[in-house]
């Protein structure tokens, strides 16, 4: 029976064209068709006999060592006409069953190496306080209030001591406007306020899974620049301005529920800040109109709340 094999082997090969392997280990197919199944694999350099080379499909047959008949994609070999023809070859740009890493191997692998660090940013709606408004000389009817906004980035990372890397620290920059207004006896005001924040953050994380952390967190922040606008527009049309701004500190603590990998490599974060404000004075800085203002204002201890969303990426 092999000596009948060989004898057909033989047979087929005087009417075939011999071919290199081009790629690290090519696919003998057994209908010429890329998704049928696999009946050999077959290493670069090995040499092999093709049939149909010229015909239009993307396979030539060939025959795998056992002599059943199989396709291969013609990307995979290399034609040895022995004559110019093989100059006009193109080798495949990308090898796509090279499964090999190059080497020298990352330090990280096969494990991609988290530093500890994170990085977070987050955008919330909060509810203003009448604490904070200009101490008008008219009685308030009404108030138009509407939400404040606070834009929040938080840098951290992983503290050294702690073997559980749970506990962070790092810092927190923020931004708070808001657009108050406010009906009076005989006129209507308005109030913009403007605040950008900066300071120390500590957070640690008291529920963790594989798809969930609970955080609480804490900063104290520097407003280094805290502004109050003042409009006030008479019964008669005229308008009357002042801006008031202050230097202070204020705490700034949450709980964020971190949803990780909800967004691919970004965790999704969902959370309650609060805005702990202190004490403190306002200093007129500039005015305009017939309206007397106060030359400085001050607003007692009071939280302002607020919604976050936002996105948290760990590297």
């Amino acid at each position: 029976m092999k000596f009948f094999l060989l004898i057909l082997i033989l047979t087929t090969n005087i009417f075939a064209n011999k071919a290199v392997i081009a790629v690290l280990e090519a696919p003998l197919f057994k209908q010429m068709n890329d998704k049928a199944n696999v009946i050999q694999y077959l290493r670069k350099g090995k040499e092999i006999y093709l049939h149909n080379l010229d015909g239009i499909q993307k396979f030539y047959q060939t025959m795998t060592t056992t002599g059943d008949k199989a396709y291969i994609l013609k990307e995979h070999v290399l034609v040895l006409y022995n004559d110019e023809r093989e100059l006009y070859q193109k080798n495949i740009q990308h090898d796509n069953t090279d499964y090999r890493i190059p080497e020298p191997l990352d330090r990280s692998y096969p494990f991609k190496r988290q530093t500890g660090y994170r990085g977070m940013f987050a955008y919330g709606l909060g509810n203003p306080t009448n604490e904070n408004n200009y101490s008008y000389s008219e009685n308030i009817k009404d108030n138009g209030s509407s939400f404040s906004n606070h834009l929040h980035a938080l840098w951290s990372k992983n503290a050294k001591f702690d073997e559980t890397k749970r506990f962070f620290f790092g810092a927190m920059a923020s931004v708070r406007w808001a657009r108050l207004n406010y009906s009076l006896t005989t006129s209507d005001a308005k109030e913009n306020d403007f605040r950008i924040s900066i300071g120390p953050l500590l957070s640690y994380d008291v529920y963790r899974t594989q798809k969930l952390i609970l955080n609480l967190y804490s900063a104290l922040a520097i407003n280094i620049y805290d502004r109050k606008e003042v409009n006030i527009t008479d019964s008669l049309g005229n308008n009357s301005n002042a801006i008031y701004k202050t230097l202070n500190l204020s705490l700034k603590p949450g709980t964020n529920i971190i949803l990780r990998g909800a967004l691919e490599s970004l965790d999704l974060v969902l959370g309650v800040h609060l805005d702990m404000n202190i004490q403190k004075s306002y200093k007129n800085t500039q005015k305009s109109g017939s309206y007397l203002f106060e030359s400085s204002i001050k607003s007692g201890f009071y939280i302002e709340p607020s919604y976050l969303l936002g996105i948290q990426s760990n590297y």
